[in-house]
């Protein structure tokens, strides 16, 4: 089977959105993970350089696909552009969204009660992405966060 095979396996076209929704394996980003040369790779990279061409250095790869927010396990080449690292972190810092207390209160009480639960399991829990729920956790743990 070839790269592009195995690529072309891992995904489920989004017909309204026109994503090319990865199915395959997910690392802790949600980005897709395929396995080259006995090697797990970013989908996305693979997807973009395979369709695209090579990212330059410095560079990252955007989504123009906004259903939800960002869609991570989107793969789609049309769906990408790249963009400095310098501006993408720009970019983040104007499109950060403050995280309720209602929800620090629910992720506080879930990572402090006596029942185990996972990042992810919380984040599912809670409607915010694994990184929230981690940035959350961290900052309890260096007191900025308490228990309600």
């Amino acid at each position: 089977m070839t790269d592009y095979d195995k690529f072309m396996d891992k995904i489920e076209i989004d017909e309204k959105l026109g994503c090319w929704n990865w199915i395959g394996a997910i690392d802790y980003r949600s980005h897709g993970v395929i396995v080259i040369n006995k090697k797990p790779s970013d989908a996305q990279i693979f997807s973009f350089e395979y369709f695209i061409g090579e990212i330059p250095e410095n560079h990252v790869i955007c989504h123009t696909c906004k259903s939800n927010g960002d869609n991570p396990k989107c793969v789609n080449p049309e769906h990408m552009y790249l963009a400095s690292k310098e501006d993408k972190l720009k970019s983040l810092e104007e499109t950060k969204k403050p995280i309720s207390k209602a929800k620090i209160k629910i992720v506080t009480d879930m990572f402090c009660g006596f029942r185990y639960f996972t990042i992810t399991q919380i984040a599912k829990e809670v409607g915010l992405t694994p990184r929230d729920v981690k940035k959350i956790t961290k900052n309890m743990v260096q007191g900025e966060y308490k228990p309600l």
